[in-house]
């Protein structure tokens, strides 16, 4: 067992390279992001405006992977020599099932507050291929910066630590992922905004806890 863990670590970065990493990616998010978004927004496309600090944040993950350390992805995300891709579709399975879920609910609860399309469905059409291209973009940044790398700057080349230090990563990732959303929409418009930010951090301390059983 022992051997077997020793293989599946071997050629992880180190805690302090994925500290590095991460504070590089959110500097070219923070820093360039901003910029890239003042050049898109000629195109009128708020889509694609609020997407384009994400665009950033993607070159400085390939920027810090190139500089601080040579893996994977796979390697960078996983103890396990391989991507399991059956976990994925179960994983993805629960979280869809979830959000379908509470949107039920949401609907039979205050069914006054979702509306149907109204018009023409061609603008919607017109900026799928954007959203298919840019979305992707935006969630893999968002668990690589604040997920995946946390947990590796805290737990270094093992996810799996001791119960304190594994307490701490999904601390830190739930901190680092509800923190960018207190500027988010839904935040300044809701009666509740602690309910709001709270169901961030939730989420972001399953996910980091699933991730890292």
């Amino acid at each position: 067992m022992e051997k077997l863990k020793e293989n599946l670590s071997k050629g992880q970065p180190t805690a302090i390279q994925a500290t590095f990493s991460m504070v590089l990616s959110l500097v070219f998010w923070l820093v360039f992001g901003p910029m890239l978004a003042t050049m898109f927004s000629s195109f009128k496309v708020p889509y694609l405006t609020a997407n384009a600090p994400f665009l950033a944040m993607a070159l400085g993950i390939l920027v810090s992977k190139e500089l601080l350390f040579h893996v994977s992805f796979t390697t960078l995300a996983t103890d396990f020599p391989v991507f399991r891709i059956s976990l994925f579709f179960k994983s993805f399975g629960a979280y869809l099932a979830v959000s379908f879920l509470f949107l039920g609910i949401g609907f039979l609860v205050n069914s006054a507050s979702y509306t149907l399309l109204h018009g023409s469905w061609t603008p919607y059409f017109l900026l799928l291929p954007l959203v298919v291209i840019l979305t992707p973009i935006q969630t893999s940044c968002e668990e690589i910066v604040f997920r995946i790398l946390p947990l590796r700057a805290v737990q270094g080349e093992s996810l799996n630590r001791d119960k304190m230090r594994n307490l701490f990563a999904i601390l830190l990732s739930a901190l680092m992922f509800a923190a960018p959303h207190l500027s988010n929409r839904e935040l300044s418009e809701s009666s509740n905004p602690f309910i709001v930010l709270a169901f961030y951090a939730l989420f972001g301390a399953l996910v980091s806890y699933i991730s890292i059983k």
